[in-house]
């Protein structure tokens, strides 16, 4: 729950200003609070979310990095006698930040140099985010992820919260936008 600060000189000379906070607990309605709480105290022009996501996409590998352009909320549903019925809702990135996010892959390409001999893999498409932790790769939230969007590369446990959160902001100067920016630890 705390908000750290620094200062940093970035490559192009000017000076950048990261702040970086915690949610109390996994889960959508914790990572919402946080953003709330960090854009009342700070109002940062840009949010990241970063984290870890369980990979769904058969070219997507442990140790690859996933920018989530568009985020898929799993959990949305109607029950019935027979069978559940998701209704997955989607927010998409702001435009001014996939303008970013495109200036990067052309300067940086999709394969990054991290240290000498070691390269990581950055993909760009759409994310799943829900409650529910997501561990089988035949699971009915994996199916449906597929169905809503069959280029969806991961599922993780954040991102519709604060898709959810930056979507009904009002009130104060609102943010650039928000990204969410994941490390595949599991598939």
């Amino acid at each position: 729950n705390r908000i750290g600060e620094r200062d940093l000189a970035n490559d192009g000379g000017a000076d950048l200003r990261v702040v970086a906070t915690q949610a109390l607990e996994p889960g959508p309605q914790s990572a919402a609070a946080a953003y709330r709480r960090l854009r009342d105290a700070l109002h940062p022009p840009v949010v990241l979310l970063v984290g870890v996501a369980g990979g769904i996409r058969s070219d997507v590998a442990v140790g690859d990095v996933v920018i989530g352009d568009e985020i898929i909320y799993y959990d949305a549903r109607r029950e019935t006698v027979a069978t559940a019925r998701r209704r997955g809702k989607s927010h998409s990135t702001t435009p001014a930040l996939r303008h970013r996010v495109n200036e990067f892959f052309l300067r940086y390409g999709s394969t990054i140099a991290v240290r000498r001999g070691v390269q990581v893999r950055v993909f760009r498409g759409p994310i799943g985010s829900g409650s529910a932790v997501v561990s089988d790769a035949g699971s009915d939230i994996v199916r449906f992820l597929q169905r809503f969007n069959e280029k969806t590369l991961a599922v993780e446990t954040e991102a519709g919260g604060v898709g959810q959160a930056f979507y009904e902001e009002i009130g104060s100067e609102p943010a650039s936008g928000w990204l969410t920016i994941r490390g595949i630890s599991d598939l």
